[in-house]
C-alpha cells in the first residue's frame, strides 16, 4: 500500500528498550522492513545474532536465504547418488 513500510526480514540493532530479554546493543534479524528505524516485539524477530558470526551472513546464508536453501535440499533435493534421467523418445543427444 502506499505510504506503509515494505515488509522485509532486515538486520537491526537495538538502541532503545524495555525488554530484558532484548538489551541495547544486541543485533537481531527479524521483520523490521525497509526502513531506517522501526519499532518491533519479540515476535518480529526471528533470531538474534551470536557472537562470532559476522552480520552480512544473518542477511545471507544464515537468513532467509540459507533457510530457503535448507528446505529445498530437505524437501525436495533429498542430495544423494545420481539416478540416471529418462530420455525422451526421439530425443537427440
Amino acid at each position: 500500500m502506499p505510504g506503509q513500510t515494505m515488509r522485509a526480514l532486515a538486520v537491526g540493532v537495538v538502541i532503545a528498550s524495555r525488554d530484558p530479554a532484548m538489551p541495547e546493543g544486541r543485533y537481531l534479524y527479524g521483520w523490521f522492513g525497509w526502513q531506517d528505524y522501526a519499532v518491533a516485539t519479540t515476535a518480529d524477530v526471528v533470531c538474534q545474532a551470536r557472537h562470532g558470526v559476522a552480520l552480512e551472513h544473518m542477511a545471507g546464508l544464515l537468513g532467509i536465504n540459507g533457510l530457503t536453501a535448507l528446505l529445498v535440499f530437505d524437501r525436495l533435493g533429498r542430495p544423494g547418488p545420481r539416478r540416471p534421467r529418462a530420455r525422451a523418445m526421439n530425443a537427440r543427444f
